[in-house]
């Protein structure tokens, strides 16, 4: 009981304390001299005048925006639950997909630890509205309020990976999703997760997008901690049970030599006043991977989610790489 109670107590200061301090400036010199491509952001939370992240997609003005996603219509768009399976467990998802004939690309979003798919409902809108199909799914025991089998229990870097191929195949092999034109994206332990899977297949994702990223879970400092503290059968991490397994799976792989196999576009955003996962942690994900872009915003905390700015870039991004 006593080594579980100073896990659970280092985990937390390792967790508030993460990487390195936090960066606030528009770029960022690391000691060697290299620079990380960053781009300053106002402010989370100003609506943006060109883009609108839910179905609603009118200016402040009210006139009707332009489309900015491989053609200039606005598309229609349609919703229906679509499930997987993986290893006997029933993956649920919704697909939000574009009214129309053509392949169209492709996206899968993934949400965070203890969280579930619904934060992603706005994102998907916006996607499927600018011609994307947007795929949103809750991990196999992913949080305490999901629609996919399993528990917390069930859960590890390891499972959510495998969870992530699966509806990423599933997704690709539809008769109106472009295969060549896939996008994965991520909040939090989900960002790590995409992060994962990009640079496991670099040859079938088109574009990474990445919001602050939980890279902390594999610092050399938690490695170490994980190592040599004795795991338990089940512990306590962020408050909710996991099993001992959850620290094995990540103590398997390294993500920042993962990430380095990625050299398509990368993009992640990042809030500097993040307490959970500082942004030193992204800036050391961005130097690492060949084409990555980082957004810092200004005293944004962890957890922003789909607002103006995270829509504009991605849309941004994925309009870019879709067209070439």
């Amino acid at each position: 009981m006593k080594g579980k109670r100073i896990m659970c107590g280092a985990l937390a200061l390792m967790l508030l304390c993460g990487c390195g301090k936090d960066v606030a400036t528009e770029s960022v010199t690391h000691n060697d001299g290299t620079s990380v491509e960053t781009v300053a952001a106002e402010n989370t939370f100003v609506p943006s005048e060109v883009y609108s992240c839910g179905s609603s997609a009118t200016a402040k003005n009210g006139t009707a925006l332009t489309p900015v996603m491989v053609s200039e219509k606005k598309w229609e768009t349609t919703i229906e639950v679509k499930e997987f399976t993986r290893d006997g467990f029933k993956i649920y998802g919704e697909l939000f997909r574009p009214v129309g004939e053509g392949l169209f690309p492709g996206i899968i979003i993934a949400h965070g630890y203890n969280a579930n798919s619904d934060y992603a409902k706005g994102l998907a809108q916006m996607y499927a509205e600018n011609g994307i199909v947007a795929y949103i799914f809750d991990f196999v025991g992913g949080g305490m309020d999901i629609k996919s089998d399993g528990e917390m229990t069930d859960m590890t870097v390891v499972t959510e990976i495998a969870d992530f191929n699966t509806v990423f195949d599933g997704i690709r092999s539809l008769d109106f999703v472009d295969s060549s034109r896939m996008f994965v994206m991520g909040e939090s332990m989900g960002g790590f997760v995409a992060t994962y899977v990009a640079g496991t297949r670099p040859n079938d994702v088109k574009g990474l997008i990445a919001l602050y990223p939980a890279y902390v879970l594999q610092e050399p400092s938690m490695r170490m901690l994980f190592s040599f503290l004795q795991v338990p059968d089940s512990t306590t991490f962020l408050g909710l049970t996991v099993n001992r397994k959850f620290y094995l799976d990540l103590l398997s792989f390294d993500i920042y030599k993962v990430m380095t196999n990625y050299t398509g576009q990368a993009l992640i955003i990042h809030g500097t006043a993040d307490s959970v996962v500082p942004i030193s942690c992204s800036e050391k994900a961005a130097k690492l991977m060949a084409n990555a872009t980082l957004i810092p915003v200004p005293n944004a905390e962890h957890g922003f989610g789909g607002t103006d700015l995270v829509c504009a870039e991605s849309l941004t991004l994925i309009r870019k790489l879709s067209n070439n």
